[in-house]
């Protein structure tokens, strides 16, 4: 007997391990082909390390209880993160064997045995008055196989499958591309995650509305850890209090008063300060390589919202336009995970559940 999937289809869970904390998110689609966000959480866990098979194991069942159904996995870790780095190759009709080269740079630039990693590569629009006639320029990304492996391994023990392992870039760009302003042709998406801080500038294509990364820079030294791992909530109260702390010094227009609270206003005005420059750095080089051409546009996701003050200070040092953006304005949610997808902290853990299927 033939049967239809006359219901909802989910695709696979949408999977980001930073550091000390879980983010996952889950979309199903309906007979029309509508994407509706219907499952979503985040919380903390016991250690910073990369996962074992028994945390796996635990992790799903937090997962089951939060909604979540099925075992396969698109996943982020904060644990492998990849290398990434422009390649300047012949011109794709040459009839060079592009790939070859590129793996070959790669490999050379990196000190890498060539059979030693996986590789990504796209080709970056032609803007800023630059043009292919010469060469195609390409973004390419690279994952050693001994720092996959690493962050896999633990899964092979467990009834999860990890359909894929993801940058964080390419995950954020499909993410917030529905939330580029209209005419924007640059836009810088800045995720504060928990190990690092990644600037990631994208392009979106005006017509298919899809962002294209041309470029990532990590910033290990501006991770939250360490805004918050020394300060005097975490030694009174570990990450339970430090969120608590954050939620309240981001959400109360009067500042709330204490020992705690004092501690960590200081450490984020030193972090934001040291943040935006390092912003800055990066931006000038963004500038000159795709001049005439400026990025506008600043979307803030991760923990940005425990930063008070950070689009504040983009904004009036940067000049850029820069808010957090949450999965609410992304897409259709359902009610029963609006107010864990009102934060931005869920647009990864969207970013990788939106890539089932092919979308890009």
């Amino acid at each position: 007997m033939t049967r239809f999937a006359l219901g909802p289809t989910r695709g696979p869970i949408g999977l980001a391990i930073d550091g000390s904390l879980v983010q996952a998110a889950q979309v199903s689609r309906g007979r029309s082909g509508k994407q509706v966000l219907t499952s979503a959480t985040s919380f903390p866990r016991r250690s910073s390390e990369t996962p074992t098979s028994d945390e796996i194991l635990e992790i799903f069942g937090i997962l089951e209880r939060h909604g979540f159904h099925g075992s396969e996995v698109a996943l982020w870790s904060g644990h492998a993160p990849v290398v990434s780095q422009f390649v300047d190759l012949p011109p794709r009709n040459s009839g060079a064997p592009v790939d070859q080269i590129a793996r070959g740079e790669l490999s050379r630039a990196n000190r890498l045995d060539l059979s030693s990693f996986e590789m990504a590569m796209w080709d970056l629009p032609e803007i800023g008055g630059r043009s292919r006639s010469a060469g195609s320029q390409s973004m390419a990304v690279l994952l050693p196989h001994a720092e996959a492996d690493r962050v896999v391994d633990p899964f092979v023990d467990s009834p999860v499958i990890v359909r894929s392992l993801e940058p964080l870039s390419t995950a954020l760009a499909r993410a917030v591309a529905p939330a580029i302003h209209a005419g924007v042709v640059l836009a810088v998406v800045l995720h504060v995650g928990w190990s690092a801080t990644t600037l990631t500038v994208v392009h979106l294509e005006p017509v298919e509305r899809r962002a294209i990364v041309v470029y990532e820079r990590r910033l290990g030294e501006h991770g939250m850890d360490r805004l918050v791992t020394d300060s005097r909530a975490w030694r009174t109260g570990g990450m339970p209090a430090v969120r608590a702390c954050l939620r309240r010094l981001s959400r109360d227009d009067t500042p709330p008063s204490g020992p705690n609270f004092t501690d960590l206003r200081s450490r984020t005005t030193t972090y934001i300060n040291a943040l935006t420059l390092e912003l800055e750095r990066s931006l000038q080089f963004v500038q000159r390589r795709f001049a005439p051409l400026e990025a506008t546009q600043c979307i803030l996701a991760g923990m940005c919202q425990g930063v008070r003050g950070l689009s504040e200070r983009i904004a009036s040092h940067l000049g850029l336009s820069a808010r957090a953006v949450t999965p609410l304005e992304i897409m259709e949610v359902d009610p029963a995970v609006h107010s864990i997808a009102g934060t931005p902290e869920m647009l990864l853990p969207l970013g990788l559940a939106l890539g089932w299927g092919g979308e890009e």
